[in-house]
């Protein structure tokens, strides 16, 4: 909360969007239905971005950093390679000339 709440500080930032996926909560990397909440993660991501760029347009930058949980940062990558989520359409995404900061 402390990073997302510094960025919202900041005069040049307009709207931070705060990822999170429900289906992983109580997430069990090692149980039966692990592929599935995974999968559902990936699909909220890919929706919420989307809903969050009919409202505001293409974002300026998207920052992953060290607080962020590694099964959602990593369905949040896989939703740029994935045939399902913005594969090649970054630029839909990220405004042109614009930055992915991972820390």
């Amino acid at each position: 909360e402390g990073n997302i709440n510094a960025l919202r500080e900041k005069e040049s930032v307009d709207h931070v969007l705060k990822l999170s996926c429900p289906s992983t909560k109580s997430f069990n990397p090692f149980g039966e239905n692990a592929k599935e909440a995974l999968n559902s993660c990936e699909k909220h991501l890919v929706q919420t971005i989307k809903d969050s760029l009919e409202k505001t347009g293409t974002f300026n930058a998207l920052v992953l950093d060290t607080t962020a949980d590694k099964f959602i940062s990593s369905a949040l990558l896989k939703t740029f390679i994935s045939k399902k989520g913005f594969k090649n359409k970054i630029h839909d995404v990220l405004e042109e000339e614009k930055s992915i900061v991972v820390s």
